[in-house]
């Protein structure tokens, strides 16, 4: 608390403003203190009633604090400060004008409308600095970032259906390489506009799960033949599937002269599953189809990279398909296209040598399988 015992006396209305200007807490770098200044400005200002020089003010200042006094105008200047604007501090003085509220606006938009765009590209766009731009995203819109993430999982019970599968497939098809020509092995793939192996972000204030495009193909092969790329119209389903098989697949088998010699292997979503396409399936391939619900090939669950699509086709398409940023889905399918043509069978070859699974026993003598590679038995 100020302490303005002297031998000086004051009025009500000075000490009214002295009190009025202590109760302001602001930022100050003068070697006065805010208390110095007050008293040696009411001092100033009663000099006169109490018939006291500048002189005398200055001796009192140095009595009073024990330092060298303030100079005349210093003096002065705190009493205009203090009587006319209510405090000895400097005014808020001009600058430039506020903006924070506008610039967080137009992040905010910019969020809305595209939340996946990266914060360089952003700032850039917006014309404020990165650092800017993050402060308000973090600060004052409270967001975060989150990445699209994929996740499979297999149990142990699934590796012991996978290895029965294989044992039994090895004795239905001993010959190896030879009965390749007979099995026709068929995949979907997701396929997205924007590679996933990019670092793919989105900002929001709660994970909305956001969707990217992205185009189903199906396609099919043997040792001898490639047959594909079929587009999906939106999600596959019963319908749709059993539509492809009927009025796209089989017209292709006829074509090529196959359609009464082989056998179709497809996995167990639940398109594959339906009645509608178990019945079609029974119907054109007899004791011919491998796959859930099928009466010779009960398909393992969960295990799409058994299929040579899973384990060589979807690895050369994707592999010449992504890095390129496609502005519409049309794009992307004629890129894909043009990635099927360019498939030849030595590229195939090359990835079977790559692709081979390992089986071990483990001591307490359970069978488990090294999920680090691919069935080689299953690649023609």
């Amino acid at each position: 608390m100020i302490n303005l015992s002297s031998k000086f006396t004051f009025s009500p209305v000075t000490i009214l403003a002295v009190l009025q200007n202590f109760r302001m807490v602001m930022t100050d770098i003068s070697v006065f203190t805010v208390e110095e200044r007050l008293i040696a400005a009411v001092w100033v200002h009663d000099r006169i009633r109490n018939d006291m020089t500048m002189e005398d003010v200055q001796s009192a200042f140095t009595e009073r604090f024990g330092k060298p006094a303030p100079s005349r105008s210093n003096l002065y200047l705190w009493e205009k400060k203090v009587f006319e604007t209510g405090s000895v501090l400097d005014q808020a003085r001009s600058g430039r004008p506020e903006t924070r509220k506008e610039t967080c606006a137009g992040v905010q938009e910019s969020l809305q409308q595209y939340p996946k765009k990266s914060t360089r590209k952003r700032s850039a766009e917006l014309g404020i600095p990165r650092a800017t731009m993050m402060d308000h995203m973090k600060k004052d819109l409270d967001v975060k970032a989150y990445k699209p993430m994929s996740v499979n999982q297999l149990s142990d019970e699934d590796m012991d259906r996978r290895k029965e599968f294989c044992e039994k497939f090895l004795k239905r098809f001993p010959d190896g390489p030879r009965n390749h020509r007979k099995i026709i092995f068929s995949d979907e793939c997701a396929i997205y506009k924007s590679s996933k192996s990019r670092n793919i972000y989105f900002w929001a204030k709660e994970n909305s799960f956001y969707k990217e495009e992205v185009v189903m193909i199906w396609a099919a092969l043997t040792s001898e033949h490639l047959i594909g790329p079929y587009f999906f119209d939106g999600n596959v389903n019963q319908e749709s599937y059993a539509n492809m098989i009927r009025n796209w697949f089989i017209p292709k088998l006829i074509e090529l002269g196959i359609k009464d010699r082989i056998w179709l292997q497809q996995d167990g979503a639940p398109a594959h599953y339906a009645l509608l396409v178990r019945a079609l399936l029974n119907a054109e391939f007899p004791d011919r189809w491998i796959g859930r619900g099928s009466n010779s090939f009960a398909w393992p669950p969960r295990s799409p990279d058994l299929t040579t699509p899973d384990n060589s086709l979807w690895g050369l398409i994707k592999g010449q398909v992504s890095g390129i940023r496609y502005e519409t889905i049309d794009q992307l399918k004629h890129a894909i296209i043009a990635a099927f043509a360019s498939v030849s069978r030595n590229s195939l070859k090359k990835k079977k040598k790559k692709k081979k699974k390992k089986w071990h026993k483990e001591p307490g003598g359970e069978w488990n399988c090294a999920r680090t590679t691919r069935a080689n038995i299953l690649i023609p």
